[in-house]
C-alpha cells in the first residue's frame, strides 16, 4: 500500500543516533503537518510535535503537540 506524502518522523532521530547527537539535545521540535504515523521509539529529551493540521491516526505516542496557525 502507497501513503500519502513522505513523512517519516522516525528518519531524524535515527538520523541523529546514528551521528550520536541525540544525547545533546535538551529539547526535540518536529514541525509538522501531522501526515504520518510511524514514531522512533522516545528519545530521553521532551518532543514537541508543531503541526499546522490533526496527527493522521491520532496524536503521537510521546511528547506535547502545538498546533501552529500559519497566516497566509
Amino acid at each position: 500500500r502507497t501513503r500519502a506524502g513522505g513523512t517519516d518522523f522516525r528518519a531524524p532521530f535515527v538520523y541523529a543516533e546514528n551521528e550520536d547527537l541525540l544525547d545533546e539535545f535538551d529539547v526535540i521540535i518536529v514541525f509538522t503537518d501531522g501526515g504520518d504515523d510511524r514514531y522512533p521509539e522516545e528519545p530521553e529529551c521532551p518532543v514537541i510535535w508543531a503541526t499546522t493540521h490533526r496527527f493522521y491516526g491520532g496524536n503521537p505516542p510521546f511528547g506535547s503537540v502545538v498546533h501552529v496557525k500559519l497566516d497566509r
